[in-house]
């Protein structure tokens, strides 16, 4: 943290509160503070933390008001607590004009958080990101708009079906004119309009094996894939769960059926996997092992029951434990834990994911195996 602030300016996240004999800054419990005022003096001082005017112009404002030693400490108690920063540079020599409006809530909330030398980076890291959806479906389709709100540079979305009227329940980027149209290019068209700064790459395939996953990641150079594909059944899980360890992808899975919603994340050499975790399930009940075989011979689809709710809030989940991973944000909730959540009842439990030391799939993947060019 800076100790001497050159244009001291008050986080744009934080509303400031002019009350009779004091000022409160902040809003909330966890993000507020009361300075004591009653003669007037502070309120002189603060107007003036606009990122525009400099310490020495500040000083000079407010005298005889406040002294010089009562401005400085004054900001610098301010700074230490989170809600005064250095004010950033011209945001136009990283981002467009219209980026810098588009993104100016987002970058308020990295500041509130991080503060605003981290607010420009993660903002910046964002726009160089590219994820990889599979699946643009109920939870796919809701991932692909927050990717376009987070500014994230490249989304690549893949699937190949066409949008179905009963799609229309769930599955936020289509409409009524677009039934019959391929998914891809209407997905195309609103990403498009709706945030232009960002590039979609449509990608219309059917994903047949795990090479077919490994390639898109390496053709599109994928720092962080999204596994919400259902087709084909009891195969596509495994070949993104091979694919992200083999290329040290990070990648985050979710699903829903009827009125529950699960959630997975995998960091590959540092996580357990999707091998670690079906093993055990088919170790503790191995009545299911017919099941899965039985699934991918006939190539069984789960018929769908899910709301739209329920597919945007697994899908903005999914999108903050992204966040968390790529910002560093916080440590993701889903590594080595599942998550599960009744959406009638809204409980949520995580289940322990444990890494098996003799997965053959992830035991012998060291955390260096995650792609340094990629992080």
């Amino acid at each position: 943290m800076k100790s001497d602030l050159l244009y001291p300016r008050l986080k744009p996240a934080h509303s400031v509160l002019y009350l009779k004999n004091r000022i409160r800054l902040g809003q909330g419990p966890d993000y507020a503070v009361e300075v004591d005022d009653p003669d007037g003096r502070y309120a002189v001082l603060l107007p003036l933390l606009d990122g525009q005017h400099s310490m020495a112009d500040i000083i000079v404002a407010v005298r005889p008001t406040l002294s010089e030693d009562e401005v400085k400490q004054a900001v610098k108690a301010l700074h230490e607590s989170g809600y005064v920063d250095e004010a950033p540079p011209d945001l136009t020599t990283v981002f467009s004009t219209p980026e810098v409006d588009r993104y100016s809530v987002n970058m308020a909330f990295y500041e509130l958080v991080a503060g605003s030398e981290s607010a420009i980076k993660w903002q910046s890291l964002l726009k160089g990101t590219h994820v990889l959806i599979l699946g643009l479906g109920g939870i796919g389709s809701n991932v692909a708009v927050a990717m376009a709100e987070l500014g994230v540079g490249t989304i690549v979305g893949l699937d190949y079906d066409s949008v179905e009227l009963r799609n229309l329940n769930r599955q936020i980027l289509y409409s009524t004119p677009y039934v019959g149209e391929r998914k891809v290019q209407t997905a195309n068209r609103f990403i498009h309009a709706f945030n232009p700064n960002v590039h979609f790459v449509a990608v219309e395939r059917r994903i047949a094996s795990e090479a077919d996953v490994r390639q898109i990641i390496n053709d599109y150079a994928i720092d962080f894939v999204f596994c919400l594909a259902d087709k084909p059944n009891g195969h596509i899980d495994f070949w993104v769960n091979i694919a992200c360890q083999r290329v040290g992808i990070p990648y985050v899975g979710g699903s829903i059926s009827g009125p529950i919603g699960t959630a997975y994340g995998v960091v590959p050499g540092q996580s357990a996997c999707y091998q670690c975790e079906v093993d055990a399930d088919l170790e503790n009940h191995p009545e299911l092992v017919e099941e899965l075989d039985y699934i991918r011979q006939h190539d069984v689809q789960s018929p769908n029951s899910a709301l739209g709710p329920a597919c945007m809030f697994l899908a903005y989940f999914l999108s903050y434990e992204f966040l968390r991973y790529r910002l560093g944000l916080a440590p993701m909730l889903t590594v080595n834990q599942l998550f599960q959540v009744n959406f009638v009842t809204f409980s949520q439990i995580f289940h322990a994911m444990v890494r098996r030391p003799n997965c053959p799939i992830c035991s012998n993947t060291s955390s260096s195996a995650l792609s340094e060019d990629r992080m």
